[in-house]
């Protein structure tokens, strides 16, 4: 009733009924009940809502900013309810592991389509960031800004997965700037295939004309992501992605080397990873946007990517 209803309704007229039958039934149990066996059923009585509101958010697709706004303001009523002035659950058991999932999902339900874009790509930094093992092997690249021009050179990748029957791949690396929008212009750039080998050397390069301002926000990255190709089919088989922060970049992170220095700089390893079949919240968060045109392209663009983690 509350999640559902029209958005011109009074939310007053649509909570009253349950807060009433709440506290009906709670002045019940507590007048016979001790506060022991009280403060237990209280405490389950806060999970169930916790389960009725996740479900209704799971099942929620393509709903209005007004349905979002509608469940964060019934919980924190209900936050409110089961605190009572502190004579009810503790603030700590009420801001439990499912309370602050259910906050992070509403809030990302809420932002603006470009917001959630931007939140995915700094999602990935950090995930990327958490790779510390090669577990689907690595990427060994250069990569630096100057003269308004940030420039790749994809040297190698090591132990990649295997995607071959015959326990090889023929890989090559996908380049791309994320995300799209802050580089419309900027295509997507891909090394040549290596056949046969798990331990390919690529030593390729690639140039991006772009503004140093474009690259400083804390969203936008390079993506690299590496495909067996297919010789037979029209799909080339996903096998990893990673991801660089473009502000951390020699000639654009305040920590940045003087000039010259270019030729002379070590390469960067990055560990690739493989994401879940349905991603990260972020990313289900836009996949339910089905009448966002945004949304729709984004999630059209990572679907090869996690059609090759099923």
């Amino acid at each position: 009733r509350i999640a559902f209803a029209p958005d011109n309704a009074n939310f007053d007229e649509i909570v009253t009924p349950l807060m009433d039958y709440l506290d009906g039934n709670l002045i019940t149990l507590h007048k016979y009940l001790l506060k022991a066996n009280f403060d237990r059923v209280l405490n389950a009585l806060w999970l169930a809502v916790l389960m009725e509101f996740q479900e209704t958010l799971d099942s929620s697709n393509d709903k209005q900013y007004e349905f979002y706004k509608r469940l964060k303001d019934s919980i924190q009523l209900l936050v409110d309810f089961f605190f009572a002035d502190n004579n009810g659950l503790p603030m700590t058991a009420i801001e439990n592991k499912q309370y602050k999932s259910l906050i992070f999902l509403i809030s990302i339900s809420t932002s603006k389509t470009e917001q959630l874009i931007e939140m995915f790509y700094e999602e990935k930094l950090r995930e990327q960031r958490q790779a510390t093992k090669p577990d689907f092997g690595s990427l060994t690249v250069k990569v630096y800004y100057t003269a308004q021009r940030l420039h790749i050179e994809i040297i190698s990748a090591n132990d990649i997965l295997p995607m071959d029957s015959n326990g090889l791949s023929d890989p090559f690396v996908e380049v791309s700037l994320c995300p799209w929008k802050c580089f419309p212009k900027c295509d997507v750039n891909k090394t040549k295939v290596q056949k046969n080998t798990l331990n390919p050397q690529f030593n390729e390069s690639f140039d991006y004309n772009i503004s140093a301002d474009k690259c400083r926000d804390s969203f936008v990255a390079i993506a690299f992501n590496i495909f067996d190709y297919d010789f037979f089919s029209w799909r080339n088989d996903f096998a990893g992605e990673a991801y660089l922060p473009l502000k951390d970049v020699l000639g654009l992170s305040e920590s940045s080397s003087t000039k010259g220095s270019y030729d002379r700089m070590a390469p960067t390893t990055i560990n690739f990873m493989r994401p879940p079949v349905n991603d990260n919240v972020v990313y289900q968060a836009l996949s339910r946007r089905t009448s966002d045109k945004v949304a729709l392209e984004f999630v059209k663009k990572r679907q090869p990517i996690l059609a090759g983690c099923k």
